[in-house]
């Protein structure tokens, strides 16, 4: 400290970490346990509900998934061939993308809400499915 106060400053504080929220990452995985795209869900309700509703929407991939419920930062820069993205906080989890195509479709709590917008997250995961099978 007092070497602070010979350099002049007088005020300090800690460095604290970004507040970092909680997310759902499923990697989705063909046959041959390759990964060929990977989900990422807003969590914003953190109950059963949403959890099971984006369980559910990974397994329509018909892929084999893993995953569930993280926080923190996204470990990973494998993503296969399609990020399919529900929701908008998640899509800041990822600072470069490269050649990897993006599905966005709404979150989960807006789909819990809203059961009419489950139509256009259905198209939009029949997108990413035929992205994930070429």
């Amino acid at each position: 400290m007092k070497y602070l106060q010979m350099m002049g400053i007088d005020v300090w504080r800690f460095r604290t970490r970004r507040h970092s929220y909680g997310y759902y990452r499923y990697d989705l995985l063909d046959h041959q346990d390759c990964q060929v795209g990977i989900l990422l869900a807003d969590a914003i309700l953190k109950n059963e509900a949403e959890a099971q509703l984006v369980k559910k929407i990974a397994e329509a991939t018909r892929k084999r998934i893993k995953g569930g419920f993280q926080s923190g930062r996204l470990q990973s820069d494998e993503f296969g061939k399609c990020i399919i993205f529900l929701g908008t906080q998640v899509t800041h989890l990822l600072n470069y993308l490269g050649q990897v195509k993006i599905v966005k479709s709404y979150a989960p709590v807006e789909l819990l809400q809203d059961t009419t917008l489950k139509i256009q997250t259905w198209n939009d995961l029949k997108t990413a499915i035929r992205l994930m099978n070429f």
